[in-house]
């Protein structure tokens, strides 16, 4: 509750206490802030000496003149009717040394008078014993503005109250939080919350009641869950501590026969099972590995094929000489099904698979270093990985690219490691290469060795040469006048394949490319050539002519050979062009009308000669016609002969039948 000191109310703004001595001159630059008002006694009390009771008096004396002078208006602060003080919920809970537990209040309530009337919660735990961790009220000076209040100068926490200063005449809410933070001990406990006033309760109104907040501690699980812990294991090169986890596939060498070599190192982190709060917890961890391989706790040489480990050790996995997968359990006495690891043992590699990644290199290039792609396993199959191999190239045609050696490394990730062709012989040509374990001078040394061994794959590899030839072109073979023209410079091998990307010192003579007309491009120093080609942009005349572009091969191509060459376009003028087809269209039109009056002309000299011919045909008609006649009187004269003759013949068959009759003679 508030002070019952009259002058205190009556002039808030001259002297005010509460649960200790307030700093007045912080409450005088809130005043000031809020009403421009400046109240003169805190001056008089900064000039006040604690050691001079002679002015302590004098004071006294003001304030009692003070008192005489007041006669009208309300002069002290009223809290009048109505006020509340409420919490959001009575109840809360918190797991041991994990969580926070939070209580929200409201207080509101109606003042009049002077600003800095203030509303004020104080926090008493009435039961429970001591739950450990702390608890702290957060207010808008140091822990952030509180979401509700208003008319407030300011909302002030602290470890066991706090307050919201009031604007003079105006209703006033604030939102307190209260945190009981991370408590370490099991239990049940209750605060109380008690509500007080720094002005005087109107007639009949009074004050809220106290509210209270029981909080619940329960105990913080100690025991790890698998969902929520790891295990992570590394190559014993790259081993990690727990604060900087990682985890890895683990391809490692075996070895040699009857030794152990340390090769990885397992690890772990142990969580409970609480969602949102899990805590670090700590279990003894039981490792067991099958297959190959062995055990240890990390520092030592005492292997075994299972280990218990502290929960702040590591586990060190042994290679044995085998090759082949180890595969490791890990519990606890929580976490009776945990995780499982793998790492992977090679051997020495005994078989060889070979592919091309590219099907044509360059013998100036550096893409023969990545040409060849090569998966080597031991005899159980397993990726031979993370350390170099000797194999050896087998080339069929020396003469573009030698017999070698190339050390083979097997990336676990990719699968496969680079086989490099260093002696690319010849300029251009195309060879079949295989890979082995033996160089291939000694192939008949090695054929009957039983670690020997040949890739069954070949592949053709194309090698391409350094540049022999230069050649220029335009990209059109005519232009518009002042029309841009890109020009392309290539590069070819011997054979004339495009060379690879590469930048070619002095590509060009010190003439560089020669327009006849315009600008040279010249490029003496290197030329970059992008898969084998190099553009430039020409500007062309502003009139009609031919532009030839001369170039001559530098030292940098064809062994140092000076090759010259040429390339020529035409740049058309429209109007010319024009004018020319204009004349050509006219002189068409001339040799028309000619070709047409000799056709005429010989139209006539063919009707005259069809006219004769016809005449001559008329004749020849009437000719034909009377012996046309003449040939049918002669038919019609020999049909009526024959006729005549048939007759006779019939009469004289007749009679020689007669005769015969009478002879006897039978017909």
């Amino acid at each position: 509750m508030g002070h019952n000191s009259g002058s205190a109310y009556k002039f808030p703004h001259l002297y005010r206490k509460r649960g200790g001595d307030r700093d007045v001159s912080a409450r005088a630059t809130h005043l000031k802030a809020a009403t421009g008002i400046v109240p003169v006694t805190t001056i008089e009390r900064k000039q006040m000496s604690n050691k001079t009771s002679f002015k302590r008096i004098a004071l006294a004396v003001v304030v009692a003149l003070g008192f005489g002078a007041v006669s009208a208006g309300p002069s002290n602060a009223v809290i009048q009717a109505g006020s509340t003080l409420s919490i959001a919920s009575t109840t809360g809970t918190a797991i041991a040394g994990a969580e926070t537990a939070t209580a929200v209040l409201t207080f509101a309530a109606t003042s009049t008078g002077a600003n800095g009337d203030s509303l004020t919660v104080s926090a008493v735990k009435t039961s429970g014993g001591t739950p450990g961790g702390t608890s702290q009220f957060r207010g808008t000076t140091a822990y952030g503005a509180s979401s509700d209040s208003s008319n407030a100068l300011q909302v002030v926490g602290t470890a066991a109250s706090a307050w919201a200063d009031a604007i003079g005449g105006n209703a006033v809410s604030a939102t307190f939080r209260f945190d009981v933070i991370k408590p370490t001990t099991a239990g049940t406990y209750t605060y109380t919350f008690y509500p007080s006033f720094t002005g005087t309760l109107a007639s009949g109104a009074s004050a809220p009641a106290p509210v209270s907040f029981t909080l619940t501690v329960t105990a913080a699980n100690t025991k790890p869950a698998a969902a929520q812990s790891s295990a992570y294991i590394v190559a014993e090169t790259t081993h990690v501590m727990q604060a900087n986890q990682g985890d890895s596939t683990v391809v490692i060498t075996a070895g040699s026969a009857g030794t152990y070599t340390a090769s990885a190192n397992l690890t772990w982190v142990q969580r409970t099972s609480d969602s949102g709060t899990a805590l670090l917890v700590k279990e003894s961890v039981t490792a067991v590995i099958s297959g190959v391989g062995a055990l240890s706790i990390k520092g030592s040489t005492s292997r075994a094929a299972a280990v218990t480990a502290e929960a702040s050790e590591t586990i060190t996995v042994w290679a044995d000489g085998r090759g082949g997968v180890g595969t490791i359990t890990l519990t606890t006495t929580s976490m009776t099904t945990w995780a499982t690891k793998t790492i992977t043992f090679f051997s020495t590699a005994k078989s060889a698979a070979l592919s091309a990644a590219v099907g044509k290199v360059s013998k100036t290039g550096s893409d023969s270093t990545t040409a060849l792609r090569v998966v080597l396993k031991d005899a159980n199959s397993t990726l031979v990985a993370g350390s170099a191999t000797n194999m050896y190239v087998h080339s069929s045609d020396t003469r573009v690219v030698s017999n070698g050696l190339c050390s083979v490394t097997v990336s676990v990730t990719t699968g496969y490691g680079n086989c490099s062709l260093s002696g690319l012989v010849a300029d251009s040509g195309t060879t079949k290469i295989k890979v082995a374990n033996y160089a291939y001078e000694s192939v008949t040394t090695h054929a009957s060795l039983a670690a020997s061994f040949v890739s069954p794959e070949e592949v053709s590899i194309q090698v391409v040469g350094a540049p022999k030839t230069i050649k220029a072109s335009f990209d059109k073979s005519s232009y518009n006048p002042g029309q841009e023209a890109t020009v392309t410079l290539t590069l070819t091998d011997g054979l004339g394949n495009v060379v690879d990307t590469q930048t070619v010192i002095h590509a060009l003579t010190v003439t560089g490319l020669d327009y006849n007309v315009g600008t040279d491009m010249t490029d003496t120093a290197s030329i970059t050539f992008n898969s084998g080609k190099k553009t430039y942009t020409y500007v062309m005349p502003s009139t009609g002519q031919k532009v030839t572009l001369s170039y001559t091969g530098g030292a940098g191509i064809s062994g140092g050979t000076q090759t010259a060459d040429s390339v020529t376009v035409t740049v058309v003028d429209p109007a010319e062009e024009a004018a020319n087809s204009a004349l050509d269209a006219a002189q068409e039109a001339t040799d028309a009308a000619i070709a047409a009056t000799d056709a005429a002309v010989l139209a006539q000299e063919s009707a005259d000669a069809a006219a004769v011919a016809a005449e001559a045909a008329a004749e020849t008609a009437a000719e034909a016609a009377e012996a046309a006649k003449a040939a049918v009187d002669a038919v019609t004269k020999l049909s009526a002969e024959v006729t005549k003759l048939l007759t006779q013949l019939a009469t004289l068959q007749k009679l020689m039948n007669r005769i015969a009759k009478k002879v006897g003679v039978k017909v």
